[in-house]
């Protein structure tokens, strides 16, 4: 009897001990440092490698106050890049005062998140798209670009469908802000399996995710790799991103590939409306969408007829 009372104690305790909810590690005002490594490895570990580290940035805070921070460097063009080679961004963002290097004494697993961002993409040539200034009318200066590199390949006589190495010039990396602690069970489910599978949760408590917001990168602002380049352009940017927000932007990104798939979308459709999804706030976009709906059920429904005075029928 003894024996039972003890074992039955002993798993309420255990049960009261385990934690009900999931928080995140990174409190709000959180002084943090963004760190942004480049090589052509898809797993950084040269930390004391001052070349390969191209913006440290101090001084930000765990909070969707902070203002976005930017970032353009020049990147040189190697054989290695000639040559249909990788080449990777490597954010880590810390708490102040700590190392993201696994081997310093200032390491602290609960205070480091990062994400790892390709730069080189291969795919077939990109033709023009007609895209052009909306005021002068003239093309696009990467609109130009595809025209250029398009009249090039024909002159060599490559075929249209080659697959070619480019560049891509930016990198907008979106912290989440998530401060409210979660019921175990009630995380959202999008946001739980983003949590997983980057490995970024450790029994009740996680490190935020950084996003990498592919809708505002451009196919079309993508830039070929080839002999003549010495240097290319990057552009490196952090933003704050609310928990909700995100859940959006991820459901959007898939729906977009969903539909290119699915509906066979050319490019240039599908670069548009990412654009116009993107920049537009989502209160005034679903407004606008709910506006269409109502106007369009009212299109649709047939005429009602009325009787005048005279006894005469209309339609309205």
């Amino acid at each position: 009897m003894f024996k039972l009372l003890f074992l039955l104690s002993s798993v309420k305790s255990a049960t009261q001990a385990r934690p009900t909810h999931l928080a995140c590690a990174f409190q709000e005002g959180d002084p943090l440092e963004i760190r942004v490594y480049i090589s052509s490895s898809p797993h950084f570990t040269k930390f004391n490698d001052t070349d390969a580290l191209v913006w440290h940035e101090v001084g930000l805070k765990y909070s969707l106050h902070e203002l976005e921070r930017t970032k353009t460097i020049d990147v040189q063009v190697t054989p290695h890049l000639y040559a249909n080679g990788s080449f990777f961004a490597h954010m880590f963002i810390t708490k102040a005062n700590f190392s993201p290097d696994p081997r310093a004494a200032a390491f602290n697993r609960m205070a480091t998140t990062w994400i790892t961002k390709p730069l080189v993409a291969y795919d077939k040539r990109l033709k023009p798209i007609g895209l052009k200034k909306l005021l002068t009318n003239e093309p696009a200066p990467w609109e130009q670009e595809l025209r250029r590199g398009a009249a090039d390949a024909a002159a060599a006589g490559r075929p249209e469908a080659e697959y070619i190495s480019y560049w891509k010039p930016s990198f907008l990396a979106q912290l989440v802000i998530d401060t409210e602690p979660h019921e175990r069970g009630q995380m959202p489910p999008l946001y739980e399996q983003y949590l997983h599978g980057y490995r970024l949760m450790s029994g009740n408590r996680y490190v935020p995710l950084i996003y990498n917001n592919e809708l505002t990168s451009m196919r079309q602002h993508w830039k070929a790799l080839n002999s003549t380049l010495r240097t290319v352009p990057l552009e490196l940017s952090y933003r704050p991103l609310p928990l909700r927000r995100f859940q959006w932007m991820v459901n959007l990104e898939n729906s977009f590939k969903m539909n290119e798939e699915n509906l066979g979308l050319t490019e240039k459709d599908s670069e548009d409306m990412r654009g116009m999804f993107v920049n537009t706030n989502p209160y005034l976009l679903y407004t606008t969408v709910a506006q269409w709906a109502l106007l369009t059920h009212y299109a649709m429904q047939p005429p009602v007829a009325c009787s005048t005075r005279n006894g005469a029928t209309s339609l309205a």
